[in-house]
């Protein structure tokens, strides 16, 4: 669920109750449309859906682009009907019980590259194929203090963009780089 913090501060705790229901309900809907699958609320601002794709019979990338297409859709009748943003991370097939935990893990630091792709992206495994994996990184420190000084000095068009050139630096790297 996008802007969580407003969220919070809009609605009470039984309206969010609501809503995350409302939003449980719209994903499991338009996903039975395909396939069979549970949504289970595993985070105040999180929804999971597990799907049975054992009846598919595309390749992955076809399997991809069919629940991109799907979360396309929750995405744009959430936003239509209950006037909320949510980002979608599409996870990793899980073929014993036994990786259900760690694919979820996974799954989850993938959404976390919504502070590189935005709000009410749909952000999938093959955006780490364009993430340095960190082992090259170098965080810019003369950037880092060239900002400082133009902030302690007022330059705030110069701040902007200095800032801009340690955000270009770091948007390949991976999300505990970017953090």
């Amino acid at each position: 669920l996008d802007y969580y913090h407003d969220f919070i501060e809009k609605f009470n705790e039984t309206d969010r109750s609501l809503y995350k229901y409302a939003i449980a309900n719209i994903a499991k809907e338009i996903t039975a449309e395909h396939f069979y699958n549970e949504t289970i609320d595993t985070a105040p601002d999180q929804l999971v859906i597990l799907a049975d794709i054992n009846s598919f019979e595309g390749n992955m990338d076809e399997l991809y682009a069919s629940f991109h297409t799907l979360v396309a859709q929750i995405q744009n009748y959430i936003k239509q009907s209950l006037k909320l943003s949510v980002t979608g991370t599409l996870g990793y097939k899980i073929e014993t019980p036994e990786q259900l935990k760690s694919v979820y893990t996974k799954t989850l630091h993938l959404s976390m590259y919504r502070i590189k792709y935005g709000h009410f992206s749909i952000i999938t495994p093959s955006i780490l194929q364009d993430v340095d994996s960190g082992s090259n990184f170098k965080f810019p420190t003369s950037k880092e203090k060239q900002l400082i000084n133009e902030l302690k000095l007022g330059h705030g068009n110069e701040a902007k963009d200095t800032y801009r050139e340690i955000m270009k630096r770091i948007e390949c790297s991976n999300y505990d780089n970017i953090l």
